[in-house]
């Protein structure tokens, strides 16, 4: 037996790498647009990658992170001319030109298997997280456990319990066991579980990002059903997905009275399907169906839905010009009416539910540069927004980077109807050493303001300091930052009043190497304070929070 023990730090740079990739695939303009469910599963993708040599389409579609379309893509390339060997052949396969790398630390390029066929494999892997924290007088505590037997099995289950819940029983709990089959039946889902179809007009659970940051956010990219590893519980149910030949066929049913079935045909370039979903329970009852479609042709990419609900029918529909590596132009068009329903809805929409909008959205994305512009109108009430977005990263040097975002926005019939925000982000590194100035004006009922200056060390060890000033009199022209937090862990709270906020984040990492496998033991420690200054007109209340956390990585 080989063993081995040292110690590192946590692994700053993949986490910031995890980070940068997930806002670029999910058409982010910035951490602070990400939710936790949608960054806890890009996260769990980064510690178990996504073997895409070995994994059964059932699997490949299942991770979020993949179409349909590119599933069936990459299927095809490796049948004809074998495995997938590096990110740059990736970005060769039809589908994958502009995320290959985007997609690299979610995915392994391992390659054992006969050339075009997956294997088997029971290889147990999984992750532990426990978690306790103080704020002020009040406790949380968190547990997380989630397990993988190769690519055919997965299971998890979680409890949580947050500073103003009961200490029995927990705030939240939840546990998901899914099964990735290689014939008929290809994937079977219990517990707590995603069900994303089409472009969501009718059935896209979990979150769903409003608002047009980059041209890649303008197409949805629907993983079907999947086991949810976040705290947060999307459906709670059960569900099925059977596949012949290239037909795909899958139904649920949750325990809040929501059903669906979505009948999918997969082509050489692209791929059309049928979606009905049904409300049974709660306020709001009533059934919607849809048809959608997705495909490639040369250097464009189609994609639209249509569907007929209660309130009448709404549909979307745009395309997607990829003229060279790293550039990317969208259009997008939709129209709901007022009073549409569906069960679940989340299609791309500027300030609307999925209802009472029409608009038109135009973006690009050119290497470090993106810029979209849309327009939205709302029948029912005449309103109206117009909003732009650019966001600009210069690499000045190996050491040195500045990102520029700035968002300007119109509704001519609100009491304050313009809204203007400009932010500088200066990052810098020198060997072990980092830091970060920000620097973020506001403005929209009035003036607000937020800076901080962030320095961090990773060696031997993990540590950031971060200090913060603001000032945000208005909640109209609140400020969302995202805080470095514990690993499994997003915080994006809104800065509303004026103060001063201190955050210090600490973290090691024991890793251990036994016949060549690793096994990973993580502590980590964030204590924040904000202190609140006496002319703050937001009435609340200082607050000082610690917090622990053990990971452990099998």
């Amino acid at each position: 037996m080989m063993l081995l023990v040292s110690l590192e730090c946590a692994s700053a740079y993949a986490q910031n790498e995890v980070m940068e990739s997930a806002v670029r695939l999910l058409g982010a303009a910035s951490e602070e647009e990400l939710d936790e469910g949608e960054y806890e599963r890009f996260l769990a993708l980064s510690r178990h990658p996504l073997k895409l040599n070995l994994c059964s389409r059932s699997r490949l579609l299942s991770s979020g992170v993949l179409s349909a379309f590119q599933v069936a893509s990459l299927l095809d390339y490796r049948a004809r001319y074998g495995d997938v060997l590096s990110v740059d052949e990736l970005a060769l396969v039809d589908g994958f030109s502009s995320v290959a790398r985007w997609l690299e630390p979610f995915v392994d390029f391992q390659s054992n298997a006969p050339v075009g066929r997956a294997r088997d494999s029971l290889k147990v892997s999984g992750d532990i997280l426990l978690r306790t924290g103080m704020k002020n007088a009040n406790a949380s505590a968190a547990m997380k456990l989630g397990m993988d037997a190769g690519d055919l099995l997965t299971g998890a289950f979680s409890m949580k319990k947050g500073y103003t819940d009961p200490l029995w029983p927990p705030g939240s709990a939840g546990w998901a066991l899914g099964y990735n089959g290689r014939r008929h039946l290809t994937k079977l889902v219990l517990g707590d579980f995603n069900a994303r179809f089409g472009q969501g007009l009718v059935m896209w659970s979990g979150f769903s990002m409003s608002g047009f940051s980059s041209a890649a956010g303008f197409a949805k990219h629907p993983s079907g059903l999947s086991v949810s590893h976040s705290f947060t519980t999307p459906l709670r149910g059960a569900g099925m997905e059977l596949s012949f030949g290239r037909f795909v066929a899958s139904s649920m049913a949750s325990m809040d009275g929501k059903a669906a079935g979505n009948l999918t045909c997969l082509g050489r370039h692209g791929q059309v399907g049928v979606t009905a979903a049904a409300a049974f329970k709660g306020k709001k009852r009533g059934a919607a169906m849809s048809v959608d479609t997705r495909f490639s042709y040369g250097m464009v990419d189609y994609f639209g839905e249509m569907a007929y609900g209660t309130g009448g029918a709404a549909a979307l529909a745009g395309a997607t010009l990829n003229p060279a590596y790293g550039c990317r132009i969208s259009l997008l068009g939709r129209c709901y009416p007022a009073g549409f329903y569906a069960p679940a809805p989340a299609a791309a929409r500027s300030s609307s539910k999925s209802s009472d909008e029409v608009g038109i959205a135009l973006g690009s994305d050119w290497k470090s540069l993106a810029c979209t512009i849309d327009y939205a109108y709302h029948p029912s009430s005449d309103a109206s927004q117009f909003k732009t977005v650019l966001n600009y990263k210069l690499q000045a040097t190996d050491m040195l980077a500045c990102t520029l975002r700035s968002s300007f926005r119109v509704r001519p019939k609100d009491p304050s109807p313009y809204r203007t925000d400009l932010r500088l982000d200066v990052d810098a590194a020198y060997d072990a050493f980092s830091s970060r100035l920000r620097a973020d004006a506001l403005h929209c009922s009035g003036w607000s303001w937020l800076t901080y200056a962030e320095l961090g060390y990773k060696e031997r060890f993990l540590s950031y300091l971060r200090a913060t000033l603001f000032q945000v009199d208005s909640w109209d022209d609140r400020i969302y930052v995202y805080e470095r937090d514990m690993p499994g862990t997003f915080t994006s709270p809104a800065y509303y009043g004026r103060g001063f906020a201190m955050s210090l984040y600490s973290g090691y990492k024991m890793k251990k190497v036994v016949r060549h496998r690793f096994t990973t033991l993580g502590f980590y420690l964030r204590a924040s304070a904000v202190l609140y200054h006496r002319t703050s007109l937001s009435g609340r209340a200082d607050a000082a929070e610690l917090k622990f956390q053990m990971v452990s990585s099998f």
